[in-house]
């Protein structure tokens, strides 16, 4: 991982979630934990600053580092977290239809990016489909892009055609996301047996290396599982890989969570705001 997109990890899993701010001295330990020089470190914050992506203070002789708006969007704070898990399916299908002017290229960009990680799959161009909808996430979305009066959204019965998991296959590419857990399962599985051979008694070590462990899992998650549209079981295929590593990935990541944030925490004593 470069040292900037593991800068914007650190933001994205850490720093946000615990108030948003971050000691510049902090920063370049953490950064350390993962073989990056102080140099290193010292260049990728720069050009991030530089870029209007990182924005900075001091107080106290000290100087702190948080995102901009512009950083928030380019390390995808939003999608930092998993949405909440779906309701069970109650047979209806969410429709979600828009054309939007020609000025407004950027936000139908984010409103794309915004569908699919909802778990809406692509029917046409301008036309996204869903089991769940979630609606309630949706409308203030379109509120805050300012693009309500330019989409509609439908509930709607499914009448006939194909079978559900012809009809998933067809919109949602569940071969490449099966891929994706095969190789999320393949890295950090024996990553997880290895980890467990670390002596638990020398703390230090396992400190740093349940931080490293950890931001690597939960970023890789966010990407793989991203993508994933949680369909209801009748729509996947049989033995789903997605199931198993989705258990997996919970299982592990709660075993190095605590420990961690531990880390996290003693780093950042009690500069972190």
């Amino acid at each position: 991982m470069r040292t900037i997109d593991l800068v914007y990890a650190l933001f994205r899993h850490y720093i946000v979630p615990s108030g948003g701010e971050i000691p510049t001295a902090a920063l370049i330990l953490l950064l350390e934990g993962f073989d990056v020089s102080e140099d290193a470190a010292r260049c990728a914050v720069s050009r991030l600053k530089r870029d209007g992506l990182l924005t900075g203070r001091r107080a106290g002789g000290r100087s702190y580092y948080r995102l901009t708006r512009r950083g928030e969007v380019a390390a995808r704070v939003a999608e930092a977290s998993e949405r909440p898990d779906p309701p069970p399916w109650d047979g209806r299908w969410w429709l979600v239809s828009y054309r939007l002017p020609g000025v407004k290229q950027a936000w139908r960009e984010e409103l794309q990016r915004y569908l699919v990680w909802l778990g809406y799959g692509r029917m046409a161009p301008g036309l996204y489909i869903s089991p769940y909808g979630y609606f309630d996430l949706l409308a203030p979305k379109l509120r805050e892009l300012g693009v309500s009066r330019w989409v509609d959204i439908y509930s709607a019965d499914y009448i006939g055609g194909r079978e559900p998991r012809e009809l998933a296959r067809d919109i949602w590419d569940l071969a490449g996301l099966a891929r994706c857990y095969a190789e999320f399962l393949a890295k950090h599985e024996p990553l997880a047996r290895q980890f467990r051979e670390v002596d638990g008694g020398r703390s230090g070590l396992r400190g740093s290396l349940s931080f490293a462990a950890h931001l690597y899992l939960v970023d890789d998650w966010l990407v793989t599982a991203g993508a994933d549209p949680r369909l209801p079981e009748m729509m996947l295929p049989e033995s789903w890989i997605g199931a198993r590593a989705r258990e997996f990935y919970h299982d592990y990541a709660s075993g190095l969570a605590k420990p961690a944030a531990a880390y996290f925490a003693e780093v950042c004593g009690g500069d972190r705001t």
